[in-house]
């Protein structure tokens, strides 16, 4: 999913955990109900950067993998479609 979706990461972490200065973020693991960030945030200054472990819900408890690909592809058009706006 990092790979392969750079972007998906920080759009979870700037819609669905309100965190507007992240610069980056990496999955750590999802499970049947989370997603776990690491995120990488603006510091006061534009050199300083911050890193925070962050836990998102997934939109639905899943069985398995590829029942949480479908939810967090969701999640993604979901938040890609109200921050562009």
């Amino acid at each position: 999913m990092n790979s392969d979706h750079p972007d998906a990461a920080l759009l979870y972490l700037r819609h669905c955990a309100n965190l507007p200065l992240s610069v980056a973020g990496v999955i750590q693991d999802v499970s049947e109900t989370e997603i776990k960030i690491v995120a990488t945030m603006k510091g006061r200054d534009s050199r300083e950067r911050t890193t925070m472990k962050v836990v998102l819900p997934l939109l639905k408890r899943v069985e398995n993998i590829k029942e949480a690909e479908h939810v967090m592809v969701e999640m993604f058009f979901e938040a890609k479609r109200i921050l562009e706006h």
